[in-house]
């Protein structure tokens, strides 16, 4: 069962700095991939009690298709049974105003393709020993995710099938962590398997059974790619690596062994790499533990044994402006979201429309005062998209109140709607009533004098509270008209008739001569 969420037509806009999750704080963008967009968010709980974390969306144009929902849920589900120190932890998954997103936690650190590319860029080899620790670690992870049992204790078949230097990420502390398990084949998934004619993960790490037999692939397609991601960090290349996905897949095809290793890379790591890339899935290792234990014992047969403090140390060595430019971009976020919440222009939003339009201009508002890095790719989904390290925006001030603010506004405008309508019946009744009472102590025929309602009574307490009213226009008429009564004299109230009709007084017969316009007030009585 495929499920289909309703989203947002303007989703892409909410995404703004400033903007909550539900209780995660966006702060900036670090990101955008294939299907994927990542941001560094804010948890913040009682008592000062705060946590970053990582938030992941899928991208507007993917997020109303009910594939790529379910995809992202099977994700949230099959990587958050995986507890491993070498596996990225999910810690939620929400579902915000019809925005799917995925909480994660937040890694100092950037993907390991970045540190090759560093790397080599300096025309220098990727040193052994460090591939060696890297790769231990990414077979530990693994494993674990291969492993991983229901409660019934059914094995759940998991396999990544997406393998690369884009999904492993290398923490400040010299860990390798897995992520991006959004292709993961396993038993209980929901979403659909890979369709007929087509194929997930990258070309160039991928086995030839999962390029060419997708529904058959077991958890040694993803020792093939652990071998090609350490083939191409201690040689530079790819195992079959062509201008383009088309010529890869075409070598794969023809089942011939990679190229061989440079001499310089001792032989005993040169024999397991030959191992993991074995064209026939039965003549590679049968588990990742079995390829990580291999590992290990190379790293001592060479004596090239390296820790998680020297992975450290290489990593800092070559992306520490990197790394030191993505802090300065989370420290400004985390300034601008503080400076926000102190004058309280928190940017909440509710379900109003009129909320979502406000959301969308604190989006243009955003981006001209974000503070903008270099567009650094750090990770993605497929060879032709990575995640980049994109605008940190930031927000001195948002265009969207805080709920307080507009409590208080909604507050006034209810009291002032409904004072303007008393203001003009007063006012009304004020105008109209000052010529009747000069008339009828003038006329002979003036209609009977009836003692005073409840009604007036009420009339001339709502007039006390009100106190002033608009003054009337004065009368086009030379002759003189009477000023309205004030609050000190009693005005005697009159009550009209249906008939007789009253007659009109002298003064508005001679105006009306004149062809001067009848009296109305400001308002329009």
């Amino acid at each position: 069962m495929v499920v289909s969420l309703s989203v947002p037509p303007d989703a892409e806009s909410l995404l703004v700095p400033g903007y909550r999750l539900d209780r995660y704080e966006l702060l900036c963008p670090i990101g955008t991939g294939g299907m994927a967009s990542v941001w560094v968010a804010r948890l913040r709980g009682k008592h000062g009690f705060e946590k970053l974390v990582a938030i992941k969306t899928i991208l507007p144009r993917y997020a109303r298709d009910p594939r790529f929902q379910q995809m992202f849920l099977d994700e949230a589900r099959i990587a958050s049974r995986i507890d491993h120190p070498n596996v990225a932890q999910i810690l939620d998954l929400g579902d915000h105003h019809g925005v799917l997103f995925l909480v994660m936690e937040w890694i100092e650190g950037d993907a390991l393709w970045k540190l090759a590319r560093a790397v080599h860029d300096t025309g220098v080899t990727f040193p052994p020993g460090i591939a060696l620790r890297i790769v231990a670690d990414v077979c530990a992870g693994l494993h674990a995710a291969h492993e991983l049992r229901d409660r019934d204790g059914r094995q759940l078949g998991i396999v990544h099938r997406d393998v690369s230097p884009h999904n492993i990420l290398i923490g400040d502390q010299g860990v390798a962590k897995m992520i991006d398990f959004g292709i993961a084949k396993a038993l209980d998934r929901i979403g659909g398997e890979t369709e007929s004619g087509s194929f997930k993960g990258k070309v160039k790490y991928m086995a030839p059974e999962q390029a060419l037999s997708p529904r058959t692939t077991d958890r040694r397609a993803d020792l093939w790619a652990v071998g090609a991601v350490l083939y191409f960090l201690i040689s530079g290349r790819t195992p079959y690596g062509s201008d383009n996905d088309i010529a890869t897949l075409a070598r794969l095809a023809t089942g011939q062994p990679p190229l061989p290793l440079p001499p310089h890379i001792p032989k005993v790591v040169r024999s397991l790499v030959q191992r993991a890339l074995a064209w026939n899935a039965d003549d590679r290792f049968a588990t990742a533990d079995e390829l990580r234990q291999a590992i290990e014992d190379a790293m001592r047969e060479i004596r090239l044994t390296a820790t998680s403090a020297d992975v450290a140390a290489f990593f800092l060595m070559h992306l520490a402006d990197h790394v030191d430019a993505r802090k300065k971009a989370v420290a400004l976020a985390l300034r601008s979201a503080e400076r926000s919440r102190v004058v309280g222009l928190s940017p909440t939003i509710d379900d109003s429309s009129d909320s979502f339009r406000l959301m969308r201009g604190g989006a243009s508002a955003a981006a001209q005062a974000s503070d903008t890095l270099p567009n650094e790719p750090i990770s993605g989904r497929n060879s032709q998209s990575s995640l980049t390290l994109g605008n940190a925006a930031t927000m001195t001030t948002s265009p969207v109140t805080s709920v307080a603010i507009k409590r208080r506004l909604l507050l006034g405008g209810l009291a002032l709607a409904a004072v303007i309508p008393l203001v003009i019946m007063v006012s009304s009744m004020a105008f109209r009533g000052a010529p009747a009472a000069s008339a009828a102590g003038s006329a002979s025929a003036s209609p009977a004098v009836q003692p005073a309602t409840s009604s007036t009574a009420v009339v001339r307490a709502s007039a006390s509270a009100v106190q002033t009213a608009p003054p009337a226009p004065p009368e086009t008429s030379a002759a003189p008209v009477e000023p309205p009564a004030t609050t000190e004299r009693r005005r005697t109230p009159v009550t009209r008739t249906a008939s007789p009709a009253p007659r009109a007084s002298a003064t508005n017969r001679d105006s009306a001569a004149k062809g001067a316009a009848p009296h109305r007030s400001e308002y329009g009585f």
